[in-house]
């Protein structure tokens, strides 16, 4: 044994997907949950006090499969009250209930990358459901699209780009590259390389504006080279967010 910790996530796939390979499947109703499980979601949400938090609706992974160079998503919706619960009762719900009640919430990441080779990344507020303090990729969730229509990882993103960074759908170039679960809490998180034409300092200073501004304390950049992340994940380990830390782990493998 080396003594190295375990990473804080599992790869489930790695490659290079575009929009026109990323097949989506919607399903419009939320997943059944056993009566029990369903009474504690909704009672330790009604105990949040004070609650920041909107319970929207947001896409759950049901499937995953790349098949003819394709990738294959299989998507429903959760809400968020059941994420957070999920989250922090993840072993409970495995045991009492099964896999299949975790909340499952597809989350969406990206390695920003500046036009001078500079990935951008955040620290997390306190205000945020999830990590606060942590060290994080820019990204969120995918919101259910409208009736009749399938929700588009891609632009999610952008959307997410936009109001973290207000960088407008188009500044930058989007490539997936992988999916991860995370360990603790079996979520899985949808990798994306943001390639923006602007440098990191314009970058900054654009975010100013964005509209959720308030989700990090501040931004701070790091060499896009697999040697200078590398080190950066192993002096903050323990301050990243378990998604951050693999889709930076898995980007660092890539170069």
């Amino acid at each position: 044994m080396n003594g190295r910790p375990a990473p804080p996530y599992h790869t489930l796939f790695t490659g290079g997907f575009s929009p026109s390979m990323v097949i989506v499947q919607w399903e419009e109703s939320l997943p059944p949950l056993a009566g029990e499980l369903q009474t504690a979601v909704d009672a330790a949400w009604e105990g949040l006090n004070p609650n920041p938090h909107f319970n929207g609706r947001i896409a759950r992974l049901e499937e995953w499969r790349i098949r003819d160079g394709a990738l294959h998503l299989w998507l429903r919706p959760v809400e968020y009250k059941h994420l957070l619960y999920s989250n922090a009762h993840t072993g409970e719900i495995i045991r009492h209930y099964g896999e299949h009640q975790l909340a499952r919430a597809l989350g969406i990441s990206a390695v920003v990358v500046s036009a001078e080779g500079q990935i951008l990344l955040m620290e997390r507020s306190d205000r945020v459901g999830e990590f606060p303090g942590c060290y994080d990729l820019f990204g969120g969730h995918i919101d259910p699209p409208a009736q009749g229509e399938i929700p588009d990882p891609f632009a999610s993103m952008e959307k997410e780009l936009d109001e973290e960074l207000a960088l407008l759908p188009g500044t930058a170039s989007l490539s997936l590259f992988g999916l991860l679960l995370t360990r603790e809490a079996r979520k899985p998180e949808l990798l994306f390389i943001a390639r923006c034409g602007m440098e990191s300092e314009a970058m900054m200073r654009a975010a100013l504006g964005a509209r959720d501004r308030y989700e990090y304390r501040r931004l701070l950049t790091i060499p896009a080279d697999a040697e200078s992340v590398r080190g950066f994940l192993q002096r903050h380990r323990t301050k990243l967010s378990p998604s951050a830390f693999g889709g930076l782990e898995i980007f660092a493998a890539m170069r």
